[in-house]
């Protein structure tokens, strides 16, 4: 499995933000903290940086799989070109090795990872790569 999957969106940085998010609703998943990496680094460093959100993420699970993996989905805009989304499967974050419930967790997430990519992907104009 890839480190992350990704696309890049012909659109404005919040347009392109705006439809991340509804696509991960449409899946299924929640976000449950968006990081305005941009504005934390203006803030506190006086920084200034490109457009940048991490959103973490976690599935909605049937109250019979008490396991939350949560993610993030990384969505940047670093020049005057496309956005950029990378969506960063849980397999990649923790010890899934030694947890088979984990493991198959982490799975059906991953399924739902690259429907979403696809879904965003083919709903704007958007260039699909891994």
């Amino acid at each position: 499995m890839p480190y992350c999957l990704s696309t890049s969106l012909a659109l404005s940085f919040e347009e392109a933000l705006h439809r991340t998010a509804s696509v991960l609703k449409n899946a299924g998943l929640d976000v449950i903290q968006d990081l305005d990496v941009q504005a934390v680094l203006r803030e506190r460093m006086d920084l200034e940086f490109h457009p940048f959100h991490i959103l973490t993420t976690l599935a909605k699970s049937p109250a019979s799989t008490p396991m939350q993996l949560p993610f993030n989905v990384m969505v940047r805009k670093p020049g005057q070109g496309a956005v950029e989304i990378a969506f960063i499967p849980p397999a990649t974050t923790g010890e899934m090795e030694e947890d088979p419930q984990l493991r198959a967790r982490a799975g059906e997430l991953a399924l739902r990872l690259h429907q979403a990519v696809s879904d965003l992907a083919s709903a704007t104009s958007a260039l699909p790569r891994q």
